[in-house]
């Protein structure tokens, strides 16, 4: 990653939709890190909540067996549909996770990993870069 320098003469390492990587500074939106307290960072994925949707299915499922009605069959089955449609198209997230002395923080999430793998890169390079 090529490094940049800001106005202050302080090299950026990343600098894109908010997100900001100095030697000293991690900026995130409205929330600031110091690099000095970061120990590691990693990439984390969080998978869409696949479980939750197809337990729900099955529920609607077998509350629509006891309908006699055709219209209540149709609107289970319209939901089930939904469900299932929902759950394909997910997309997983995620996340830049910092480790510091006091514990793992989540500190940006996004559905763009290669935007997460950038960010990563470049609080790497400002953890190595910093002596």
């Amino acid at each position: 990653m090529k490094e940049a320098h800001h106005s202050t003469g302080e090299s950026v390492y990343f600098d894109e939709a908010g997100v900001k990587v100095t030697p000293s500074r991690f900026i995130v939106a409205d929330q600031v890190y110091a690099m000095r307290n970061i120990v590691s960072v990693s990439c984390k994925r969080f998978h869409p909540p696949y479980g939750k949707v197809g337990l729900i299915a099955v529920c609607i499922a077998l509350a629509s067996i006891g309908i006699s009605e055709a219209r209540g069959i149709v609107m289970a089955l319209l939901i089930i549909i939904l469900l299932l449609l929902y759950a394909l198209f997910s997309k997983s997230a995620y996340c830049v996770l910092l480790t510091t002395s006091a514990g793992e923080t989540t500190a940006y999430k996004s559905k763009d990993k290669s935007h997460i793998e950038k960010i990563i890169k470049g609080l790497n390079e400002a953890i190595i870069n910093r002596g």
